[in-house]
């Protein structure tokens, strides 16, 4: 008996879209591999690649604070070539991992460090498999499938290997708006506001989630997300201090290394390039000829791209099903910040589990989503390694992920991902 009360005879394979999804995540890996291997055995040079043939230290993000949490309530704490960087309630969550030191022993402190994120993102990590796994079951998906999908989608994945490599916390954050947006999706509207507003005030962007209350017009469960943003923020500022309005000042200035960055010549490390796939990127790496382009660009690109992102929004998203506006928000994420590096990419684990189970929803009724295969196709390209890309001289796997993401876009407007619509034809009676 499936979730939605119709019989099934027998549980159903992998529906072909997502076997073309781990096969295409396949091939990719393979090229990759191969080529880093030849490239790094003719030239002797491991400048970009697959970790460990890699140009940054395990878990750098992470380590690089090692010391800089306890330099808190001093004006050293945001001055230096390490300064915080980071949306001010970040620093509970790295104090939660790092914390604990308040010696100088810095390796020893980076071990533990670096056990407690790892331990924290594996266990995370097989909960959410767990409870994939059982949903796809639940949707009478048979259970080797079930497995093949989900663990082999975990193996093959460039984002959460390039995450944990570099120990960043977006592989926490992305787990975490997972939930929220689980939440949203099981009708728990407070509770999934409430944690949106959570993970907004460490990472800004799925703040965004909480457009999802307009179109229901659920407007008290989304000020209760807007409050808990504020309140988490406003806290954390006063904590850090001297003063709500000079740790908002030192925290936006720290901050600029992610949204102004990108946009001046020369002052981007070109071994980073290749990881971001953001839309500056792209533009970047075809103005090569012209980097005096870029800063012009910088005054005008954000307020632009929001309103036109707003009136897509409300000219053509918010009329769709929710599961195309939960994809376009945090699709939009990805590349249309600044600065968007491949860890970010995470986030898209979270449609790409709803547009799964809406596949095999409509796979056991004999039914094919229109624009699923090519969606599946895109996403293995984007969740997997293209290394061995180059344009212009540079490395440019990072800007060929730009362009899909864009196509990705396009997709999520043109189809709408309706499950009510997928489960309208019981293939048997109940």
């Amino acid at each position: 008996m499936n979730r939605n009360g119709f019989r099934q005879s027998k549980p159903i394979s992998l529906p072909v879209e997502l076997k073309l999804f781990l096969f295409t995540s396949i091939a990719i890996w393979l090229i990759s591999a191969v080529f880093v291997a030849i490239h790094v055995r003719l030239n002797h040079e491991a400048d970009h690649g697959l970790p460990p043939v890699y140009f940054s230290a395990l878990f750098y993000d992470l380590n690089f604070l090692n010391g800089r949490l306890n330099l808190v309530h001093t004006p050293a704490f945001f001055t230096g070539d390490y300064r915080w960087i980071y949306p001010a309630p970040c620093f509970f969550l790295y104090k939660a991992i790092l914390g604990w030191n308040k010696t100088q022993h810095v390796r020893h402190a980076a071990l533990v460090g670096d056990l407690i994120y790892c331990g924290s993102v594996l266990v995370g990590l097989l909960v959410l498999a767990f409870k994939t796994i059982s949903a796809l079951c639940r949707r009478d998906l048979n259970l080797a499938s079930s497995c093949a999908l989900v663990l082999g989608a975990l193996l093959l994945s460039w984002p959460i290997f390039f995450s944990v490599h570099q120990g960043n916390i977006e592989s926490i954050l992305w787990m975490m708006t997972a939930v929220a947006v689980w939440a949203y999706f099981r009708n728990y509207l407070w509770t999934a506001a409430i944690l949106i507003g959570l993970v907004g005030s460490f990472k800004i962007y799925p703040v965004l989630l909480l457009a999802l209350y307009l179109a229901p017009r659920k407007y008290r469960a989304m000020a209760a997300g807007v409050l808990t943003f504020m309140a988490v923020t406003i806290f954390s500022l006063a904590y850090i201090g001297p003063t709500i309005p000079i740790a908002l000042h030192n925290t936006i200035e720290g901050m600029k290394s992610f949204t102004e960055l990108g946009f001046y010549p020369g002052a981007v490390d070109r071994n980073f390039l290749t990881f971001d796939h953001s839309l500056v990127s792209l533009i970047r790496v075809l103005t090569t000829a012209h980097p005096e382009w870029m800063l012009p660009l910088s005054h005008v690109y954000m307020p632009i791209l929001a309103i036109v992102m707003t009136i897509i929004f409300f000219a053509r998203v918010w009329k769709m099903p929710r599961l195309n506006q939960v994809w376009f928000i945090l699709l939009s994420a990805v590349p249309l910040p600044p600065k968007s590096y491949d860890y970010t990419l995470t986030m898209l684990y979270i449609p790409m589990v709803w547009l799964s189970l809406l596949c095999v929803s409509a796979a056991v009724r004999g039914q094919k989503i229109p624009g699923m295969l090519p969606i599946m196709i895109a996403m293995a390209f984007v969740l997997s390694p293209e290394v061995s890309i180059k344009f212009g001289g540079d490395w440019a796997s990072g800007q060929f992920k730009t362009i899909v993401l864009l196509v990705l876009l396009g997709l999520t407007l043109r189809y709408p991902f309706s499950e009510e619509r997928a489960l309208s034809t019981p293939v048997c009676a109940p």
